[in-house]
């Protein structure tokens, strides 16, 4: 009867904190590599954010790293699954879901906490804690595509 207890309340606090099954996408505390394309280095992080000016989110950090000798451009789509649902399938070629990013032989640009003005550098994945009226949907997963790279 004790270990039920426990396992009932443990699935309570998974689920309460999101961690529940419907994530696609294991939420990684460390840069992670997402993909290397053309000699540019691709990772990602989970942060959670209490800035000022970005408080109560987590949010999936980018950096992108020139292993080259050359300057480069580098441009993307960002596509994002809700809740286990594509959420802007629709609308992937507006310039809301489009990035791009110069980047100079071995630079390094790391999305942060600091500010959501440059959408190069991060994907919104869920509230922290949700006040009344606060969107309930997660970030399940997302993809890059259309990934380009080209000298500058």
């Amino acid at each position: 009867m004790k270990h039920l207890l426990l396992s009932f309340l443990f699935g309570i606090l998974i689920s309460n904190f999101g961690l529940s099954s419907i994530l696609d996408i294991e939420p990684v505390a460390e840069w992670t590599e997402y993909e290397t394309v053309d000699g540019v280095k691709i990772e990602y992080v989970f942060q959670e954010c209490n800035s000022q000016s970005v408080s109560n989110q987590t949010l999936v950090l980018f950096r992108f790293t020139n292993t080259t000798n050359k300057a480069v451009t580098i441009n993307w789509k960002v596509k994002t699954f809700r809740n286990g649902s594509c959420s802007n399938c629709q609308s992937l070629n507006k310039a809301e879901f489009l990035r791009s990013l110069d980047l100079e032989s071995g630079e390094v640009y790391e999305g942060d906490c600091s500010s959501k003005m440059d959408k190069r550098g991060y994907v919104f994945s869920h509230f922290i804690i949700k006040t009344p009226g606060m969107s309930d949907s997660k970030l399940t997963d997302f993809e890059l595509i259309e990934i380009e790279v080209s000298e500058k």
